[in-house]
């Protein structure tokens, strides 16, 4: 029987990446994958055959942002607390609800650790939720 799976997740091409490959897989055995991610991901993940539904934030860093990113590479720890602190946490609200609309009629819901109102949206619509697990680097290389 054939399921809906809302693929949802945020960060880099790396936590991307593995979303982009279990679609695939998920489409393979007949079922209707749609990855819920960044706008800046949308023509990567559609080149693929893959549905996008984008939530915010939509991915776009400016100028001063990657400035301050790029100081803060020397320090993993740092990095992960300025996206954390400045480039989710402001959207949350935003995020919840991009989430919920995307999850509309969903029968699973896959989440990554960074698409961080997923357990509040499987919460409130009663969809179930398997979370995946990003085993990050401890220093950027």
């Amino acid at each position: 029987m054939s399921k809906h799976i809302v693929l949802a997740t945020s960060g880099s091409f790396g936590d991307v990446f593995p979303f982009i490959a279990l679609a695939l897989e998920l489409h393979a055995r007949g079922h209707r994958a749609v990855i819920a991610t960044s706008e800046i991901f949308r023509q990567m993940i559609e080149s693929e055959g893959i549905e996008f539904c984008a939530i915010r934030p939509d991915g776009y860093i400016n100028v001063e942002q990657v400035g301050q990113f790029i100081q803060l590479l020397s320090e993993s720890q740092q990095v992960l607390d300025y996206g954390i602190s400045y480039l989710t946490m402001p959207h949350l609200r935003a995020t919840y609800y991009d989430l919920m609309e995307a999850a509309r009629e969903a029968d699973l819901l896959v989440t990554h650790p960074l698409a961080c109102p997923a357990s509040l949206v499987a919460e409130k619509t009663g969809i179930p939720r398997i979370s995946t697990l990003s085993i990050m680097p401890p220093l950027f290389t």
